[in-house]
């Protein structure tokens, strides 16, 4: 048994999910994304996927890993890669790294969590609604639109409202204030959902097989 896990040391549920596995005694193996520069990818595909990692301190053989944990960032993001610039080596081989590691997650018969393909939905809050609907959950009425009049309307029927992004990428979820009034009219330059506020607790809540953890 090994266990890739891919991302940021400094992750807080990378570095939690590391933690228990060192308390477990489960083999495991980080690898760094501050190290991508010198990381190396080698990948052959025949019946199945074969290949290795080579990092500054570890050579990991894929054929022996049967678990993968990936929370990485775009490798582009990392403040050398940004700095270098697209027409950089270290931009295209921070790009090739991330390209070849998310291509094995998707084809590896090890379990991962979670494959890129899995994750898909994320990309896209309102898709997202849909699929909770589809499984029989309630959701708040909810308004995506660039139209300023549309939200005054929505804003006015429900009294109490909150906005979001519409896309995976991180926003802090707001409610929308009478201050706010006055920049609804750049929504038409930008996509926003808005959902009548429903009161109460939050809870985030992950569900493993039939083991729900709130």
């Amino acid at each position: 048994m090994l266990i890739l896990l891919w991302g940021l040391p400094r992750d807080s549920p990378l570095a939690a999910v590391q933690k228990e596995l060192q308390n477990l005694g489960i083999p495991h193996v980080l690898l760094n994304q501050r190290e991508i520069l010198e990381t190396e990818v080698k990948l052959s595909v025949g019946e199945k996927i074969t290949g290795e990692i080579c990092t500054p301190t570890h050579k990991i053989d894929l054929n022996a890993v049967t678990g993968v944990y990936l929370r990485p960032h775009n490798s582009y993001r990392l403040p050398e890669i940004m700095e270098a610039g697209p027409e950089s080596y270290a931009w295209q081989h921070a790009t090739a790294i991330d390209n070849a590691l998310l291509s094995w997650v998707e084809m590896t018969s090890a379990l991962v969590l979670n494959r890129p393909s899995a994750m898909a939905a994320n990309n896209s809050k309102p898709y997202q609604l849909q699929q909770i609907c589809k499984f029989g959950f309630q959701v708040p009425d909810t308004l995506v639109t660039t139209t300023p009049n549309a939200v005054h309307e929505f804003w006015q029927n429900h009294g109490s409202v909150i906005y979001k992004s519409v896309s995976s990428t991180r926003s802090k979820v707001s409610q929308l204030r009478p201050e706010h009034a006055e920049r609804l009219d750049n929504v038409v330059s930008c996509p926003t959902q808005f959902q009548q506020y429903i009161p109460g607790r939050d809870y985030r809540v992950h569900v493993v097989g039939e083991d729900v953890f709130a």
